[in-house]
């Protein structure tokens, strides 16, 4: 187990090298080979398992960084979903799905995936707050990304983007007191 473990993690640590370089078909056979390793591992202890799901989190996490390098947005969803069947209360790899649905401007989405993160609390409570109601404005939903925006605030009162955010508004109805 440990062998597999450890030869996974390298594959993983090899792949910066031809990525650095720009060398894509190589980065993907590095890459493959790391996530070859990590799945054929058999983990029998609670230990093996948890270092087993470790691994497969920081997996999927690089080959979701990797296939958004490489253009594929498809898989670098895919890849970021699977980082969250590992560990569904990660708030950061909620804000990483959230990042990618936000570059494809697929509001809905990515509010979601922020709200999830902004639920788990840190260190994505007031970034995921304040990314939902970016998206909940982009969707055309001012007065729910208003209160997103005041939620950000109240827990980072020094919040620049979300007093921003809040000034932005337009000025009529309960939005005009908001502001």
């Amino acid at each position: 187990f440990t062998a597999g473990l450890l030869t996974s993690r390298f594959y993983r640590g090899l792949g910066m090298l031809p990525q650095r370089r720009g060398q894509k078909a190589e980065v993907l056979r590095t890459m493959d080979l790391a996530q070859q390793h990590a799945l054929a591992l058999q983990p029998t202890s609670s230990a093996q398992e948890h270092l087993y799901r470790e691994n497969l989190h920081a997996l999927w996490e690089s080959r979701s960084k990797e296939a958004r390098w490489l253009g594929d947005d498809e898989r670098a969803l895919a890849c970021a979903r699977a980082v969250i069947d590992v560990d569904p209360y990660d708030a950061k790899a909620w804000v990483e799905l959230g990042q990618l649905h936000f570059a494809r401007q697929q509001w809905r989405e990515a509010a979601r995936a922020y709200a999830a993160a902004a639920l788990l609390g840190p260190p994505a409570s007031a970034v995921g707050r304040y990314l939902c109601g970016v998206c909940l404005r982009q969707g055309g939903d001012e007065l729910l990304s208003a209160l997103f925006f005041k939620d950000a605030l109240e827990i980072d009162p020094v919040g620049i983007s979300s007093r921003e955010a809040i000034h932005a508004l337009p000025e009529r109805g309960i939005l005009k007191a908001l502001r």
